[in-house]
C-alpha cells in the first residue's frame, strides 16, 4: 500500500557570503501531499528573495507557481480611514482630527455629550515661561456651544459607531507595521519533489583576521593562521551548512517588489462616438489550413500525429512552467575528490571564494571564528622608512611571501614573535606567490635624516624651429638618507622614496617600484650608519618666439647654450638682422623728426609773415621769412623723398628678419660644460 509524501521543512545546505552585504542561500525541500511547500522568508528579504529565487526540481521539471501576501503599502492602507493616527502629537491634535465625532466627556463632575467641533491653543505668559492652554469646543446635544479646558477632562469616550474599532484598526495596523514579520512564499508542485532553492539577500560582511608568528632565527619559515567571522544574523540556525567565504564586489541592489505599484492616471472624459453601420468582414484570400514557406510559395501546413501533438503540448507546459530547468551539481561537487587542506579557494569570475571542506553550524544570532588557514609562509625581517609616515624612525616590517596556494583576503593581521605581541598591521589583497610588505611597529634603534637639496638646472638640448627657439632644461633634485643605529643587531632598510609626477626614474635604478614609491635596500651595520643620494631628474621644456625677443635676450642664450654651433649660428643670423632692423628703424624715426621739424618751422614762418606790418623793415625781414621758407621747402622735399627710401628699407629689412626666423630649423644637443 502506498503512502502519500509528507512535506519536509526545508533545510538550509549552503551558505556563501560576500564581502559587499549579501549571501547566497540554498535550501533542499520536499513538496507535500497536497502538492504545496511553503517557505518562511524575514519579511525585509523578500525584496531580495523575488529577484533572485531559484528553483530547481531534481527530476528537471518546474513547479507551477509562487505566491505570497501582497499587502498594501501602509500609506495607502491608512488613507482608508478617515481619521489619520499616524504622527499625533497630543490630546488637542487628535480631537482636531475627529471633528464631527460625537463623544461624551468626564469633565468635573459633569457629564457632557455633543460633537467635536474644534480645538484651540492659548499662549499666556507666566513670568518667565510661556504656558499653553489646550480647549476644545463642543456641540452640545441642546444645541449650545461648549468651551471645556482640556486639562479638566477626566475622561472621554467616544459614542459614533464606527469611529472607535476604526481606529482601533488603524492602531493594530501601525503596530504590526513596526514589528518583525515573517512572508511565507507557498509554492505549488508535485507531490513529493524534490527541490533545491536558492537566492541571494541580505546578510553581514564576513571579516578576515590573521596571526603571523615571526622565526626566532632568519632561517626558519614563519607560521600564517588566517580566521574568517561570519555572523548568522537570521532568525534560523544554520545546522551543518556548506560554508563559502567569496571576496570581490559583484554589482547587488536593492528594488522593492514585493508592494504592489500604483502608477496615477491621468482624469479623462467619455467622448461622443457616431454610430456606425455594420460592417461586413471580406472574404479570405488564403484557406486557414494554407502556409506559405520560407521561399514564398504556399505549402499545406503540417498535421501531425497524435503522439507529435502531445509532445508539443507537453514541451509548451513545461516552458510555462517557472525555474524549468536542468538540474544543477552543487559547489562541493565540482571540487576534487584527492585530499586538499581544510580550506580551498577558486576563482569565480573577478571573484575568488574561501571555500571549507567541512561542515559548520552557527546558531541564530550568533557569530563564530571559523578557522581558514594554518600554513608555514616565507618571510623576511626588515625595516621600512618612509618620511610621510614616520619622519625620525623605520617601521619594523616582515616582507611576507604568500607561499601557499589561497589568496588572502583583506584583513588585520597580528604579529608574534615566539610567544610575544610585537605589533598589528592592516594588509590587502595578496594573491598565491605575491609578496608585501608588512608593517607592525616603530624601529626605535633606528634614526633617519633626510636632507632634501636642489641643484641648478642645466640645459641639454636646443631647437629653432617654426620661428620658436626652445632648449630642454635638466633639472635634478637630490635627497640624501643618512641612517644610524644604536643597537647590535644588522638591519636591511627599506627606503620608499616617494614618486614624483613628470619626473624620471631616479639615480640609482630602485630595486623595487610601487606606484607611489621608488624602494631602495639599503644595509644597515650593526652600531653604525649608512648613506643612500637619490638623484631626481626631470627635463623641462623653455623658450620663446624669436619675432619677439631681442637681440639682447638672444644674445645672452647664445653663451647659455654652450658648444652648439649650428644653433649658434642660426641664432647670430638672426641677431644680425636684428641689427639691420634697428638701424632702419633708426633711419626713420631721424628722418620722421626731421620732417616734423621742417614742418614746425614753416608754421612759424608763415605765422610770422601774416603778422608783419608794411614798413620797411617788416618788408626786409618779410623777404628773409620767404627766402627761409623757400630752402625749408626744398629741404622737405629731400627729407620726404629719404624718409620713403628708409620706410621701404625698413619693410624689406622686417621681410627679410621674418622669412629667416620662418625657415629656420635646427636641433642640436649641448655640450656638457
Amino acid at each position: 500500500m502506498s503512502t502519500s509524501p509528507s512535506p519536509t521543512e526545508p533545510k538550509l545546505t549552503n551558505v556563501a557570503l560576500y564581502k559587499h552585504g549579501v549571501g547566497f542561500f540554498r535550501w533542499r525541500a520536499t513538496v507535500g501531499a497536497d502538492g504545496t511547500l511553503t517557505l518562511p522568508i524575514p519579511a525585509n528579504q523578500i525584496d531580495d528573495v523575488l529577484k533572485s529565487l531559484l528553483v530547481i526540481a531534481d527530476d528537471g521539471s518546474g513547479v507551477a507557481s509562487i505566491a505570497y501576501a501582497a499587502d498594501e503599502p501602509l500609506q495607502r492602507q491608512l488613507r482608508n480611514f478617515g481619521i489619520a493616527l499616524q504622527g499625533v502629537t497630543g490630546l488637542a491634535d487628535l480631537l482636531q482630527r475627529m471633528v464631527g465625532t460625537l463623544i461624551k466627556l468626564q469633565y468635573g463632575s459633569e457629564t457632557l455629550q455633543g460633537q467635536i467641533i474644534a480645538t484651540e491653543v492659548v499662549e499666556r505668559q507666566v513670568r518667565e515661561q510661556v504656558v499653553r492652554d489646550e480647549w476644545l469646543l463642543l456641540l452640545s446635544q441642546g444645541g449650545t456651544i461648549e468651551r471645556i479646558e482640556l486639562a479638566d477632562l477626566r475622561g472621554l469616550e467616544v459614542v459614533t459607531g464606527e469611529t472607535a474599532p476604526r481606529l482601533q484598526a488603524q492602531l493594530d495596523l501601525l503596530l504590526a507595521a513596526r514589528q518583525p514579520e515573517v512572508s511565507r512564499l507557498r509554492i505549488t508542485g508535485t507531490a513529493g519533489q524534490e527541490l533545491d532553492l536558492s537566492y541571494v539577500a541580505e546578510a553581514p560582511v564576513w571579516k578576515m583576521t590573521y596571526r603571523l608568528v615571526l622565526p626566532s632565527t632568519p632561517v626558519e619559515s614563519s607560521f600564517l593562521q588566517g580566521w574568517a567571522i561570519a555572523e548568522n544574523t537570521s532568525a534560523a540556525d544554520w545546522q551543518g551548512v556548506d560554508l563559502s567565504l567569496i571576496s570581490g564586489m559583484p554589482l547587488s541592489f536593492t528594488l522593492d517588489l514585493s508592494h504592489p505599484r500604483f502608477r496615477p492616471r491621468p482624469a479623462a472624459s467619455i467622448p461622443e462616438v457616431e454610430t456606425l453601420a455594420p460592417h461586413v468582414a471580406e472574404a479570405a484570400l488564403m484557406p486557414i489550413g494554407i502556409a506559405t514557406s520560407s521561399s514564398g510559395e504556399f505549402d499545406e501546413m503540417h498535421e501531425g500525429t497524435a503522439a507529435e501533438d502531445e509532445e508539443i503540448v507537453r514541451n509548451i507546459r513545461n516552458m510555462a512552467r517557472f525555474g524549468a530547468q536542468p538540474k544543477v551539481r552543487g559547489l562541493s561537487a565540482q571540487l576534487s575528490a584527492a585530499p586538499r587542506p581544510p580550506t580551498t579557494t577558486r576563482a569565480v569570475g573577478d571573484l575568488f571564494e574561501y571555500h571549507l571542506d567541512h561542515p559548520v553550524t552557527l546558531p541564530a544570532q550568533q557569530a563564530a571564528l571559523i578557522p581558514v588557514l594554518a600554513t608555514q609562509v616565507k618571510g623576511q625581517a626588515v625595516v621600512v622608512y618612509n618620511a610621510g609616515v614616520q619622519p625620525d624612525h623605520p617601521l619594523n616590517a616582515v616582507r611576507l611571501h604568500n607561499t601557499t596556494s589561497l589568496t588572502l583576503d583583506a584583513g588585520p593581521i597580528t604579529i608574534l614573535r615566539s610567544d610575544t605581541y610585537v605589533g598589528e598591521a592592516l594588509i590587502d589583497v595578496i594573491k598565491p606567490d605575491e609578496r608585501r610588505l608588512v608593517s607592525y611597529a616603530v624601529d626605535l634603534g633606528c634614526r633617519v635624516e633626510v636632507r632634501p637639496h636642489g641643484l641648478p638646472g642645466t640645459r641639454s638640448h636646443a631647437r629653432i624651429m617654426q620661428g620658436v627657439f626652445t632648449f630642454d632644461v635638466r633639472e635634478t633634485q637630490t635627497t640624501t638618507y643618512r641612517l644610524s643605529s644604536v643597537t647590535a643587531d644588522e638591519r636591511n632598510v627599506i627606503i620608499e622614496h616617494p614618486v614624483r609626477q613628470r619626473w624620471d626614474v631616479p639615480d640609482p635604478a630602485p630595486t623595487e617600484i610601487t606606484p607611489s614609491y621608488y624602494r631602495y635596500e639599503v644595509p644597515l651595520p650593526p652600531n653604525g650608519g649608512a648613506e643612500l643620494i637619490v638623484y631626481d631628474h626631470r627635463t623641462i621644456v623653455q623658450g620663446y618666439a624669436l619675432r619677439k625677443s631681442s637681440p639682447d635676450q638672444i644674445a645672452r642664450d647664445i653663451i647659455q647654450i654652450g658648444d652648439t654651433p649650428i644653433v649658434v649660428a642660426a641664432l647670430q643670423q638672426v641677431v644680425e638682422q636684428f641689427r639691420v632692423v634697428a638701424e632702419r628703424e633708426a633711419t626713420v624715426n631721424r628722418l620722421t623728426s626731421d620732417q616734423n621739424e621742417l614742418t614746425n618751422d614753416q608754421a612759424r614762418l608763415r605765422s610770422n609773415l601774416q603778422s608783419l606790418g608794411q614798413g620797411r623793415e617788416e618788408r626786409d625781414l618779410a623777404r628773409r621769412y620767404v627766402d627761409e621758407l623757400t630752402r625749408s621747402e626744398d629741404r622737405l622735399a629731400q627729407v620726404r623723398q629719404e624718409l620713403g627710401l628708409a620706410r621701404q628699407q625698413l619693410e624689406d629689412a622686417q621681410g627679410a628678419l621674418g622669412m629667416l626666423i620662418d625657415t629656420l630649423d635646427v636641433d642640436q644637443p649641448i655640450a656638457a660644460s
